[in-house]
């Protein structure tokens, strides 16, 4: 369990070393490209932990994992021309696993590193982008599931970790680019068509009226929640149906305190694109959770949401009305975070407990 306590509270370690340190720099120095690079350096180490945990992982960490190893050393026998037969594996990732396997390495472990890359830089420029603290971003993102689940979900991750570069797109109301990305993403997992609502969501201004008609359109759509399941599942070649669900209620009330948190704090600030985009973007993470009480299979298209919704997060912390009551707020946010994590990793993912590397015989 060290290692993953490690990464969790390692970004609030430099967070609070940075704040320090740049206390310092603003009384000496005025040149604000040095604030540029240090706040690069800082994020680029809390990131640098993360991204080897996932590439150096065992087999045996993630339900997926093994199954990903496999098919990634049956690529070696099979030909090019033969590379989309038989297989339910979206053609995009195919060509990205079969290029790697004969062009650059047959291992594995190399092919989970640039997996791991491609996640973390992506990340980390969503990150660097939308917070004005991307540390505390990147600590969040640890204790609030999106890293559990990419120790797992393999071809979902890239997809969704490319999905997070057209947000910019989209804010700058960029469609080409914007869906030319979701594209790309989609040929690594198909899910990644539902990034496409961000697109029409982000610039709305947010108001009472338009979370009225949002709610009107999530309670008819959880109505028909088992036909539209089914109709997507047609349209995506998948065969996901309604799965029982017995949790996921905490998590809700914690989306549900996030997007209270949040109105209330950074209300004012709706004008700025940057918050406006990322609230309206949280709403649609909401929205799937709420779907989730209904179906445990809306937990995964949430995820690729769930980033805008811990920036959003990120970025109330830091910036709330009563500036003395700052610090105190973060330790009970922190306390609490790291609680959850923990708590999740001795119940739901107490199969990741101890962490192994692919050194490790262990299955």
């Amino acid at each position: 369990m060290i290692p993953y306590i490690f990464i969790a509270i390692f970004p609030i370690v430099l967070f609070l070393v940075a704040q320090q340190i740049s206390i310092g720099y603003r009384k000496n120095c005025k040149n604000s490209t040095i604030f540029v690079r240090i706040n690069w350096i800082y994020l680029f180490l809390a990131i640098l932990p993360i991204g080897l945990m996932i590439a150096l992982r065992n087999k045996s960490i993630g339900a997926d994992t093994g199954v990903y190893i496999a098919r990634f050393k049956e690529l070696q026998q099979i030909p090019w021309s033969e590379l989309f037969d038989d297989t339910r594996m979206e053609k995009g990732y195919l060509l990205f696993s079969k290029f790697i396997n004969s062009f650059i390495s047959t291992n594995e472990v190399v092919f989970f590193s640039i997996c791991s890359f491609i996640c973390m830089l992506c990340i980390g420029i969503f990150a660097y982008k939308n917070c004005k603290q991307p540390i505390l971003f990147v600590f969040l993102y640890v204790t609030l599931g999106l890293f559990t689940f990419m120790l797992s979900g393999l071809r979902q991750s890239l997809a969704m970790c490319i999905c997070l570069l057209g947000f910019e797109f989209a804010k700058k109301r960029k469609f080409i680019p914007f869906l030319l990305v979701v594209l790309l993403a989609f040929t690594f997992h198909k899910s990644a068509v539902f990034y496409i609502f961000v697109y029409f969501i982000v610039n709305r201004m947010v108001n009472i009226k338009n979370i009225i008609i949002y709610s009107i359109l999530a309670f008819i759509l959880i109505l028909n929640l088992d036909r539209v399941q089914a109709y997507i599942g047609e349209a995506l070649d998948y065969t996901y149906q309604i799965e029982s669900t017995g949790n996921g209620g905490i998590f809700l009330l914690i989306m549900i305190l996030i997007t209270g948190f949040s109105w209330y704090y950074l209300k004012d600030d709706f004008d700025d694109i940057k918050i406006r985009a990322l609230f309206n973007t949280n709403l649609i993470a909401l929205f799937f959770w709420i779907a989730r009480l209904v179906t445990r299979t809306a937990e995964r298209p949430s995820y690729y949401f769930l980033f805008a919704t811990i920036a959003l997060f990120a970025e109330t912390i830091v910036h709330p009305k009563k500036k003395e009551n700052q610090k105190i707020l973060l330790l009970i946010i922190i306390g609490c975070c790291l609680l959850l994590y923990v708590y999740r990793f001795y119940s739901n993912f107490s199969s990741f407990i101890p962490y192994r590397t692919f050194l490790s015989n262990e299955i």
